[in-house]
């Protein structure tokens, strides 16, 4: 089921961008115009399979016209990504819907932006961005294997990026991997880092900020199916203390569920490192999606800033 207010957004077009990652140019179906959004939102989409699976809007924020998004083809995905591919044909409609989160510009003299593969689509919207306001400088780090697998490495490798773009592709440097140690040796100018990739670069980039101020790392979990940020579907969590129990949809956290509720639940960094916002797992299967707990704490605790239940219920102490 989609949230209540849903968009009717026709396939105006499609092209593949690698063999495996297609681009969606999505429009209203009654031709009028889109509602606004903020560089970094995402597009929750009801795919072909009937799956729910959210994707990072990829265009100018100040489009109205249209919404793109890219998706990449998993193998081994539950659906979702191949009935886009498959059954996502030009001229087909999709139910959607703009979700509530997303990567956020925050204020500061510098931005920092990695994309490691088909993570480029979260950080895309924020560099055209940056490129168009008076923000602060920006570099755009952009990862990939090869130039043939690189989404958009015409676009940054253009004009439009040649003054704040890296790109590197470890095909064309003997393999190797580039060093972002120099990149995140020092913060002491304010800089944001907003980072978005597969889970090796997550984990590189993640320790290599271990210094920097929480509140100035902003990070994007893609899901291994090749959606966006998040694969979601809603659940519930039972406070085990009163049995209260608090409903979470697909475009929350849990954090965001119990503010709605009328809770303060503790928090700070909300994107799984600082671990102030734990909560005690008393039963229940969770998806861990944060960095900082360890494999053996992960059946007795969560971080609900980012993670969620793969069942139905969970029940926490908080």
């Amino acid at each position: 089921m989609l949230l209540d207010s849903k968009l009717q957004l026709q396939v105006h077009a499609r092209r593949a961008l690698t063999d495996d990652i297609h681009e969606f140019d999505l429009r209203s179906a009654d031709g009028t115009e889109l509602p606004a959004i903020l560089a970094g939102s995402s597009l929750i989409v009801q795919t072909p399979s009937g799956e729910l699976r959210n994707y990072s809007i990829c265009n100018d924020d100040t489009e109205r016209h249209r919404y793109v998004i890219a998706v990449k083809r998993e193998t081994a995905s539950r659906g979702g990504s191949r009935s886009m591919h498959e059954g996502a044909s030009e001229e087909a409609v999709l139910s959607a819907e703009v979700a509530r989160t997303g990567l956020r510009l925050a204020k500061g003299h510098g931005h920092l932006l990695i994309a490691g593969g088909i993570g480029i689509t979260a950080m895309l919207s924020l560099a055209r961005r940056l490129l168009r306001g008076r923000d602060g400088d920006f570099k755009l780090i952009y990862l990939a294997k090869s130039r043939s697998e690189a989404a958009y490495a015409d676009i940054i490798l253009g004009p439009e990026f040649v003054e704040n773009a890296i790109c590197h592709f470890s095909a064309e440097n003997g393999g190797r991997r580039l060093d972002l140690g120099p990149w995140l040796q020092d913060n002491g100018d304010g800089t944001n880092l907003y980072y978005c990739g597969p889970a090796g670069m997550m984990d590189a980039v993640r320790l290599g900020s271990i210094h920097w101020p929480r509140s100035h790392v902003h990070a994007e979990q893609f899901r291994k199916d090749g959606a966006g940020a998040i694969d979601n579907e809603r659940f519930e969590i039972r406070q085990t203390k009163t049995g209260r129990v608090f409903r979470v949809r697909e475009d929350q956290t849990i954090l965001d569920a119990l503010r709605e509720a009328g809770l303060k639940p503790t928090a700070s960094c909300e994107s799984g490192f600082c671990g102030k916002c734990r909560m005690r797992l008393v039963s229940g299967d969770a998806d861990h999606r944060d960095m900082y707990l360890k494999r053996e704490e992960r059946a007795s605790a969560i971080m609900p800033c980012v993670s969620r239940a793969l069942g139905g219920v969970i029940e926490l102490d908080f």
